[in-house]
């Protein structure tokens, strides 16, 4: 397996991770009496995603500042976009 492979395997069980543990998060309230019994998927999906992004943020926005055109515009507009939430344009 190549090392580009590997990191393949890896975005994609990432990303598979994320959208179970979101899944997990957004299934309605079983029970009105008992309102906090959900936070703990919250919770997980919200620790899941600071995690995923805080890695994404440290391995791959300075590589990407200094190797691809435009890439300290692509740098920046990507942190702008993860500390206000949203997806960057494009």
């Amino acid at each position: 397996m190549t090392h580009g492979a590997s990191l393949a395997r890896t975005v994609e069980a990432t990303q598979r991770s994320l959208e179970e543990r979101l899944g997990e998060a957004l299934v309605p309230h079983e029970d009105p009496r008992r309102p906090r019994d959900h936070y703990a998927a919250t919770d997980a999906f919200l620790a899941a995603t600071s995690r995923h992004l805080a890695a994404a943020e440290a391995v791959l926005v300075r590589p990407v500042r200094d190797a691809v055109p435009q890439g300290e515009d692509l740098g920046r507009e990507y942190l702008h976009a993860a500390r206000h939430r949203r997806a960057p344009r494009g």
